[in-house]
């Protein structure tokens, strides 16, 4: 009896340790994060322009790639009137093409004196007339900011400076032997950059 009793105390309380076992809750594995390296299609990316801006910045760009320093008032067709050598033509291409590099200094300057010695009397007695001068005047540019030109020097300030400090000598149109036109290609359009008459074996701005 005395057995039974100690091997019944014995399974019971292994039955016990058993439950005990049982009810713990185990604790779960630790698992380290892995470390990723993003590829350059995952990475994170700089936000894009707006597609507006975009447009905007392209549109203006344009625009100003467009623009040439040529007064409207002073454009006109070339043309050919006078026939020349070949060695007439490229002697008097480049004499012109290092007059013109030197009224682009002197009119990047602003030097009005100095512009002034380069003009014949005749343009110096046109555009000081006070019709020429209302005429130029009447321009869209010139009106919209509303300019009146007075003097041969409101002329050079207001016309010549914004039009002429990057002018470039593209072809020559000859009036005669002392004579030409200076030609700047805008376009694929022929622009009359100024016409030029040898006075004294030298090149000086005048008006045909």
């Amino acid at each position: 009896m005395r057995h039974k009793s100690v091997r019944y105390g014995i399974l019971c309380l292994i039955a016990i340790m058993f439950l005990l076992g049982a009810c713990a809750t185990p604790e779960p594995p630790v698992v380290e994060e892995p470390e990723v390296d993003l590829s350059e299609d995952e990475r994170p990316h700089e936000p894009e322009e707006d597609d507006t801006e975009k447009e905007t910045k392209t549109d203006v760009g344009e625009h100003e790639d467009e623009q040439e320093d040529v007064s409207d008032e002073d454009i006109h067709v070339a043309k050919e009137d006078f026939v020349i050598s070949t060695e007439m033509y490229e002697t008097t291409f480049n004499e012109v093409e290092d007059f013109i590099a030197e009224l682009n200094e002197i009119i990047a300057k602003r030097d009005f004196e100095q512009w002034k010695g380069h003009l014949t009397e005749e343009y110096i007695e046109t555009h000081s007339d006070a019709d020429i001068l209302r005429e130029r005047s009447e321009s869209p540019v010139l009106s919209r900011n509303d300019i009146q030109l007075t003097s041969i020097e409101d002329y050079f300030t207001w016309v010549v400076v914004p039009s002429r400090a990057n002018a470039r000598l593209d072809d020559l149109d000859f009036i005669g032997t002392d004579k030409v036109e200076a030609i700047m290609r805008v376009r694929d359009q022929g622009v009359i950059l100024y016409q030029l008459k040898r006075v004294d074996d030298r090149w000086k701005i005048d008006v045909f």
